[in-house]
């Protein structure tokens, strides 16, 4: 860290200790507020759902214009892991390999604790472990973001979709997500601060799918959910 408390995260971006600290602050909010997660409770550190069914609801929802064939096996990697809920609760047994990367050390942490002794499951600081995530390229079948975009400014939102392009192998895909219910709609904020709504929505589809062809992405697709979101998936040569 700089005397300045600034450090260089993943994507080689810059970002303050006070930054970091503020996700950690959101998580704390959530966790001991209303909006703590459906899954926080006693059940919080019970082994995984790894039945199929999970799975497949879970493709079919988020991960639209994936073939399923395709599905097994996958070396996955997350960006905005949470608390692991996606990797606990809806991948099921899909993953040979999966990597979550959040800036929360407190999410990073209790997402370890859930997922102990499972191997092949792997929580990463976006900061902490920079060094270990910048050497990962073309390392997975599937990169994707859930419910990550939205609160992300346009400069740090292109840099996680090029991050994402590169650390999928040929052939293996990127998938993003933007809500697409107009109450998720904001004006376009002059300043950020982590956890804020960046922008309106339809500003980050165009975006996301900008950013996915300049990254080299091909077959690039927009499917709207029947959770009133839009992903925008899109594949590596």
């Amino acid at each position: 860290m700089s005397e300045d408390g600034k450090m260089l995260d993943c994507l080689g971006l810059t970002i303050t200790g006070e930054e970091v600290q503020r996700w950690d602050e959101l998580w704390l909010e959530d966790l001991s507020g209303a909006r703590r997660p459906s899954d926080w409770g006693p059940d919080f550190f019970k082994p995984c759902r790894r039945e199929g069914p999970v799975l497949e609801q879970f493709r079919e929802e988020n991960l639209p214009g994936i073939p399923v064939e395709e599905m097994a096996d996958l070396r996955v990697l997350e960006i905005g892991c949470g608390l692991g809920r996606l990797a606990r609760l809806q991948l099921g047994s899909a993953p040979s390999r999966y990597v979550g990367i959040d800036t929360s050390r407190l999410a990073v942490a209790l997402a370890r604790g859930r997922l102990h002794g499972y191997p092949g499951y792997e929580f990463c600081h976006s900061v902490d472990d920079r060094d270990h995530l910048q050497s990962l390229r073309g390392e997975f079948d599937l990169a994707l973001a859930v419910s990550v975009f939205i609160h992300l400014p346009p400069v740090r939102a292109a840099a996680v979709l090029r991050y994402m392009a590169e650390v999928v192998a040929p052939g293996g895909w990127v998938s993003a997500d933007v809500p697409v219910d107009a109450d998720c709609q904001t004006t376009v904020r002059e300043q950020w601060k982590p956890g804020e709504t960046w922008s309106v929505v339809a500003n980050q589809g165009d975006l996301l799918w900008e950013t996915m062809h300049e990254a080299g992405l091909v077959d690039v697709q927009t499917h709207h959910t029947l959770a009133r979101r839009a992903y925008v998936v899109g594949r590596k040569p």
